[in-house]
């Protein structure tokens, strides 16, 4: 730590007013395999929900539910056994494809508006109408190169803001031009997966900030959730999809390899970067 501070004074610039407080949070790289949305994972390992569940994925045949709907109803959460006593609700996500090409074009004809106000486009100042057919045919291509991709992404229960014409703030709406900058929403990475179009395979990963320390951190766990994401006295769902044990392999860092009891095809890897505060790393 006192290396830390040496540094910061060091490098501060002529009449800075005082240095950054060090991180003392926790890092947590996330790398997913095999993981699709909560609702394809509910049928891939024959999750069975509650049936006080508010919502019923399009995969059980459900009427009037249009392409694209299933991400508004279940998400994903992570979960960390601390100290072998607490079970603490660390974050919320989802997985769905990139972009929706068809959603996105129904959105521009219906005039939505990105979450700062301004009219939505799906490729650019102009209208996809009003791009010459060349123009189309590319976008189109690109739209569906980019929908093969698993995204990890924010999640949202709704796709519009109370006026019914603003996209909601998280809702993940990604850019075929590139992913990590979407229209709305978070983009936290891809699920590393098969290879796309005869390439090579993709490579997936992301990293979660969380404003805590998780000191005494036990193992991690993945599950599927129905109810929202910052409720209050929030327990674990019975529906979990991948789990695992933390091991210290590195000096302030702990590994967690976890899987899935059923099918260890479907599984996920996590570094835990704590005592950021306090370690050098460099």
């Amino acid at each position: 730590m006192r290396r830390l501070l040496l540094l910061c004074l060091l490098t501060a610039a002529p009449g800075a007013g005082g240095c950054i407080e060090p991180f003392n949070g926790t890092y947590v790289h996330m790398d997913l395999v095999g993981i699709r949305s909560p609702c394809e994972m509910m049928l891939i390992l024959a999750l069975t929900p509650p049936e006080d569940w508010r919502g019923i994925c399009p995969v059980d045949g459900a009427p009037g539910v249009a392409p694209g709907d299933g991400r508004l109803v279940h998400h994903y959460e992570l979960w960390g056994t601390i100290a072998r006593t607490s079970v603490v609700q660390l974050t919320s996500f989802t997985v769905q494809p990139a972009a929706f090409f068809d959603e996105q074009l129904e959105l521009e004809r219906q005039g939505a508006r990105l979450p700062d106000g301004q009219p939505f486009r799906l490729a650019g100042p102009s209208t996809f109408d009003a791009l010459p057919e060349s123009e189309q045919a590319v976008v189109k291509q690109r739209m569906q190169q980019a929908a093969a991709v698993n995204a990890i992404s924010s999640y949202s229960p709704a796709r519009f803001a109370d006026d019914g014409k603003t996209l909601a703030s998280a809702l993940y709406v990604g850019n075929y031009r590139e992913l990590s900058q979407p229209h709305a929403g978070t983009y936290f990475g891809q699920v590393q997966g098969p290879p796309i179009g005869g390439g090579a395979s993709v490579v997936g990963g992301a990293v979660l900030r969380f404003p805590v320390a998780l000191y005494d951190l036990d193992g991690l766990a993945l599950t599927i959730e129905d109810e929202p994401a910052d409720r209050a006295a929030a327990r674990p769902s019975g529906l979990v999809v991948v789990a695992g044990t933390a091991e210290a392999l590195a000096r302030g860092v702990l590994n967690v390899a976890a899987a899935n009891d059923k099918k260890p095809e479907i599984s996920a890897s996590f570094g835990v970067y704590e005592h950021l505060d306090e370690e050098s790393y460099f």
